[in-house]
Order: structure tokens, then sequence, then C-alpha cells
């Protein structure tokens, strides 16, 4: 059995009415929780493997994978208790399921990781 860590994510939000008890990620599980993949390989699997066992354990309701190396999104719902692909793309505007206000530009994006690289 692999050891429990806390898990720190690059991007947690709660859907309009919900927030944390005591401001504490450690008791009540975001909506949303956004990754950006690592490069290196130790962490992608991190990232792709061992951090969506642990949100799914806690009942994170989407997560959403961002990786500039491949340049795709990838978008999971939590669905009894195992994560289900409801999105992928790697070009245009994507809506993140159950969140219609939040629409991400990947071109846009994509243009923005080049400038940094």
């Amino acid at each position: 059995m692999r050891k429990k860590t806390g898990r720190k994510p690059d991007v947690a939000a709660y859907f309009s009415g919900r927030k944390p008890d005591g401001g504490s990620l450690a008791r009540n599980p975001p909506d949303l929780v956004i990754e950006v993949v690592s490069s290196r390989a130790r962490d992608r699997r991190r990232d792709r493997v061992d951090k969506a066992q642990d949100y799914a354990a806690f009942g994170v309701k989407l997560y959403v994978l961002v990786d500039p190396e491949a340049r795709s999104l990838e978008a999971f719902e939590l669905v009894d208790g195992r994560w289900s692909l409801a999105v992928t793309r790697s070009k245009g505007v994507v809506t993140i399921p159950q969140c219609s206000a939040l629409k991400l530009d990947l071109d846009e994006l994509w243009k923005r990781v080049e400038q940094l690289e």
C-alpha cells in the first residue's frame, strides 16, 4: 500500500456556494483540481496516477490535467469512485465539465507556453 501524503494541487476550486470549513483543504475536498503535468517522467506518473488516485479517494469531483509538453488538456469526472474521461482536447476553446463559466483557450495557452520555453 502506498504511503498517504498530503497533496497540494496547482489549482483547487470550490463551486459557488461551497467553501472549505475553516479554510482547510485537508478536511474538505475541492470540487475541481487542476494539475500542470511535469516534464520529468517520475513526476508525470505522480500527476497522472498517484495524485489521481488520491484525489478520487478524497472525493474531488473534477480532475483536470494540463500537459504543456503534449499540448493537451484532459478533464475527468468522478463517477462511482473512479475517473471517467469527460474531455480531451489539444486546441481551440474548451469548457470544463460542470463549470460552464470556465473556458480555456488552448491555442493561446500553448503560444504563451512557447514564449516561456
